[in-house]
C-alpha cells in the first residue's frame, strides 16, 4: 500500500516550475510632463519547463498592451479632483501560467483522482479481510459465579488541623511636617552690558546694489505610495493566475496623493481579465468616466 502512494504522488507532483521575471516596477520613476504616465508591468512567467527570452519578451508585451487599451477605454478630465498639474501612475504585478505548467497542473489532477481510488480500494480489501479473521476468534471465558466478593478495607480518618491565629502587624507612627523657616529668602540680579553701536561706511546718497534673482523653486517631492504589495513564492502548485493592480493619481504642483485604489485577481495577459480589473478600480470616479464607442452600420 505505502508503495502505491508513494507511486501516486510521484506522478502527481513529479513536475518542475520555473518562474522566469518580465519586467519590473519602480516607486520612484514619474514622467515630467502628461496626465497618464506609461503603465509599468512587473510579470512573471510560470513555466513546466524553461523559459526562452523570445517567450518572456511576448509575454511583456502583450500584458503591456491589454493594460493600455484598457486604460485607452477611459477619459480622464484635464483637471481631475482640482490638480493642477496631474499624472495618473498605474503599476501591476502578477503572474501567468505557460501552456506546459496548465498540461502539468491537469496531469496532477488526473494523476490524483485516480490515486485515490486505488487507495480507497485497498483500506476497504484491507477492512473486510480484517472482519473475515476477527469472526473466528473465541469469546473470552466469565468468570465463576460462586467466586467470593472482596472484603472492604477500612480508611482512617484524620482530624482537621487548627488554624493558625492571624498575626498583628503594628503601624508606624507618620513623621511630623517640617515646620517653615520664614527667615530663608532668595535674590538673583542679572546684568547685561550695552552692546557697541556699529556704524556702517559708504555713501549714503548712493544707489541701493542690485536685488538678486531668486532662483526657481524645486518641485515639491511626490508622495507616491511603494508598489503593491505581490510575493510570487507564496504558491501552490495548483494555483492559477493572479494579478495586482494599483493606480495612483497626484498632483506635481503639491506633490500630494489625491486617489489611490489598488485591485486583485485575473491573468496579466488576457485583455478581458485586465479591463475587468481597471474597471472596477475606476467605476464610479467622475473624472475617469468611460468611452462610449458606437458601432458602426
Amino acid at each position: 500500500m505505502k508503495k502505491c502512494v508513494a507511486l501516486t504522488v510521484l506522478l502527481a507532483f513529479g513536475c518542475a516550475t520555473v518562474r522566469m521575471p518580465a519586467g519590473s516596477v519602480d516607486d520612484q520613476v514619474v514622467p515630467a510632463s502628461g496626465i497618464v504616465a506609461e503603465p509599468q508591468v512587473e510579470l512573471w512567467l510560470e513555466s513546466g519547463g524553461p523559459v526562452t527570452q523570445r517567450e518572456t519578451d511576448e509575454a511583456r508585451e502583450q500584458a503591456r498592451i491589454a493594460l493600455q487599451q484598457a486604460l485607452d477605454a477611459r477619459a480622464i478630465a484635464p483637471s481631475p479632483m482640482g490638480a493642477a498639474d496631474p499624472v495618473l501612475v498605474v503599476r501591476e504585478r502578477g503572474v501567468s501560467r505557460t501552456a506546459s505548467r496548465r498540461r502539468d497542473q491537469v496531469g496532477a489532477t488526473i494523476g490524483l483522482v485516480v490515486g485515490a481510488v486505488v487507495v480507497v480500494a485497498v483500506v476497504v480489501g484491507l477492512a473486510i479481510a480484517s472482519k473475515d479473521s476477527g469472526s473466528k476468534t473465541p469469546a473470552p471465558k466469565s468468570a465463576p459465579a460462586n467466586a467470593p466478593a472482596p472484603k472492604p478495607h477500612a480508611v482512617p480518618v484524620h482530624a482537621p488541623a487548627p488554624a493558625p491565629a492571624p498575626k498583628i502587624i503594628p503601624r508606624a507612627r507618620p513623621m511630623p511636617w517640617p515646620e517653615p523657616y520664614p527667615w530663608l529668602w532668595v535674590n538673583l540680579n542679572y546684568d547685561v552690558p550695552p552692546q557697541p553701536l556699529i556704524l556702517m561706511s559708504g555713501d549714503p546718497g548712493a544707489p541701493p546694489p542690485p536685488e538678486e534673482e531668486p532662483e526657481p523653486a524645486e518641485p515639491p517631492p511626490l508622495e507616491l505610495p511603494p508598489p503593491p504589495p505581490f510575493d510570487v513564492t507564496d504558491r501552490g502548485f495548483f494555483s492559477g493566475d493572479d494579478t495586482v493592480l494599483q493606480i495612483d493619481l497626484l498632483d506635481r504642483a503639491t506633490g500630494k496623493l489625491l486617489w489611490s485604489k489598488t485591485v486583485a485577481g485575473g491573468d496579466p495577459r488576457d485583455p478581458g481579465d485586465v479591463r475587468r480589473m481597471v474597471n472596477e478600480t475606476l467605476d464610479g470616479e467622475a473624472w475617469a468616466a468611460r468611452i462610449r464607442v458606437r458601432a458602426s452600420r
